[in-house]
């Protein structure tokens, strides 16, 4: 009888163990909602940064808040972009890792041991939570350079063209001059330059995220 109740006991430890462990997988799966949520939308606001209302006037040769007029005014485009992209990249990688862990937890869960796929979960949560307000970090970043783009940076540049020293000859531009083969092709090459950066800051990490 000693031996039958005390097998029930552990029984009975074993199974409240279970429940403990599954409360906390459950707690730890809405923790998981919640950063894939946030993530969502912080992608959603980055993207926004790269539509047509804000993206076009940058990158018009012939607007007033251009990122070609001077290499200041490149440089910050640069750090803009460089930003954004991280953004989209950590977000990115926080919502198809996230999910997975959830799917992965739930089946260690009934297939090996509740406690484990706590274990694991707990870790993964805590690393994911960390890309998320290194994501957070990088949009904010993102935001401020946008500002500053637009609103701190000189709108329109002094020009004067090669080999001329007459003041009557300078002119202010609001970008760049369009007449000039030579600025515009350096213009060229600077957008070329930026999308190779954006393309080998942002596939990495995407080919990342799906290899988790």
């Amino acid at each position: 009888w000693a031996r039958t109740q005390a097998a029930q006991v552990m029984q009975a430890n074993k199974v409240n163990l279970m429940q403990i462990d599954m409360m906390q997988l459950s707690v730890l799966q809405t923790r998981m909602d919640n950063i894939t949520m946030q993530s969502t939308l912080t992608m959603g606001f980055a993207l926004a940064m790269f539509g047509g209302e804000t993206l076009l006037p940058l990158v018009e040769d012939e607007g007033v808040v251009c990122i070609y007029k001077t290499w200041y005014h490149r440089m910050f485009a640069v750090v803009f972009f460089f930003t954004v992209v991280v953004t989209l990249s950590l977000s990115l990688l926080v919502v198809v890792v996230t999910l997975e862990v959830k799917q992965l937890a739930q089946e260690a869960a009934l297939l090996v041991s509740t406690n484990a796929a706590v274990a694991r979960a707990r870790v993964h949560v805590r690393a994911m939570s960390r890309c998320f307000k290194c994501s957070i970090c990088a949009f904010y970043c993102s935001a401020l350079f946008l500002l500053v783009l637009y609103v701190g940076l000189p709108k329109r540049v002094l020009q004067q063209p090669p080999g001329e020293d007459h003041e009557s000859q300078e002119r202010m531009l609001a970008c760049i001059d369009i007449e000039d083969r030579n600025v515009l092709d350096s213009a060229q090459d600077f957008g070329t330059v930026l999308a190779v950066m954006i393309s080998a800051v942002g596939l990495p990490s995407s080919r990342c995220s799906k290899r988790e």
